[in-house]
């Protein structure tokens, strides 16, 4: 499967390479994996925000899903789930620290679409399971 994971890039790095490297380690291509490099912020602010743009709704477009760490509030994340959502009628996954419940955005946790899908974890195992019960046998949608 291609998985487009969207996450706050200048956010919980170690949470979100951790989902990166457990979705790769299901066999499954990771389209957005680059973001998860230690010097990807300075990467990515170096390219124009109109090429970042059209890159992410090209991958977004291509990918079979999208799988989403919403812990932080984020407008990007928040864009990039609705546009998927609404205008390319795919699958989210969104993913949050059972601690933080109280910052996520009730746009994320009060959607109902039977798309948008929301889990909760205390800790990374907890986590590996939730995308091992999710991803070790999730098929292409047709």
């Amino acid at each position: 499967m291609k998985i487009y994971f969207s996450f706050v890039l200048d956010g919980n790095r170690d949470t979100a390479r951790f989902i990166v490297e457990t979705l790769q380690s299901f066999g499954h291509e990771v389209l957005t994996k680059h973001l998860v490099e230690q010097d990807a912020l300075k990467k990515e602010n170096m390219l124009s925000r109109f090429w970042r743009y059209s890159r992410n709704i090209k991958l977004l477009k291509e990918c079979d899903c999208i799988v989403a760490e919403i812990s932080q509030p984020s407008f990007g994340v928040g864009y990039e789930i609705g546009y998927a959502l609404s205008k390319l009628d795919k699958r989210v996954y969104m993913f949050y620290d059972k601690k933080l419940e109280g910052e996520v955005s009730i746009m994320a946790t009060g959607n109902s679409e039977p798309n948008a899908m929301k889990f909760q974890y205390a800790n990374k195992e907890e986590l590996r399971q939730l995308l091992a019960e999710n991803f070790r046998t999730v098929e292409v949608r047709a």
